[in-house]
């Protein structure tokens, strides 16, 4: 299934990622950073978190798709993540899966069983991204150059990023108001 790109001027861009899965994101502090619970082996593959998000343990939460990596297949990846489709967008998802870009989770030396996005400069409610693939590539190969692994996620727009005009109006996004929906 595609994702459409946000933002994007006239023409949306479509791709299809090799995904592996869903993953989320939380974070416990406002401007701060994003964390995922991630595998032991050395892949960054995001895990479900381990305890339900307790009331107030999280300022937000973000949905993202996690996309296959080289270490996936060296250590032999299992089938039922390679074969894994994206689920189907929520009805109230106004535009299908939409992407905002390309966010980075990494994990600093010394950390184990979670790893991080950082935040956004401009926009607090959403994890850092890049819209164009070949950034993340060159954010990533630098991390690498300096012994810190990463692992490439798209970071999905999600329902309430959009407010609803009234009778049935055309959605906007409330962080790109110039994006429709």
């Amino acid at each position: 299934m595609p994702l459409r790109l946000l933002p994007s001027g006239g023409d949306a861009a479509f791709y299809r990622p090799l995904a592996i899965g869903r993953a989320l994101l939380r974070q416990h502090v406002a401007a701060g950073p994003w964390w995922a619970h991630v595998s032991l082996d050395g892949t960054l593959r995001p895990l479900p978190w381990a305890t339900p998000d307790q009331p107030g343990s999280s300022l937000a939460t973000r949905e993202v798709i996690a996309l296959l990596a080289p270490e996936d297949t060296a250590g032999g990846i299992r089938r039922r993540h390679a074969r894994r489709q994206i689920p189907s967008p929520d009805a109230a998802r106004p535009s299908g899966t939409a992407i905002y870009g390309w966010s980075l989770l990494y994990q600093p030396p010394g950390m184990h069983g979670v790893a991080i996005v950082d935040p956004h400069d401009a926009v607090a409610d959403l994890p850092a991204f890049f819209e164009l693939p070949l950034e993340l590539i060159d954010r990533a190969e630098y991390l690498a150059r300096r012994g810190v692994k990463s692992r490439a996620l798209a970071l999905l727009a999600q329902p309430d990023d959009f407010e609803f005009a009234p009778h049935g109006g055309p959605a906007r996004n409330r962080f790109f108001p110039d994006i429709p929906a």
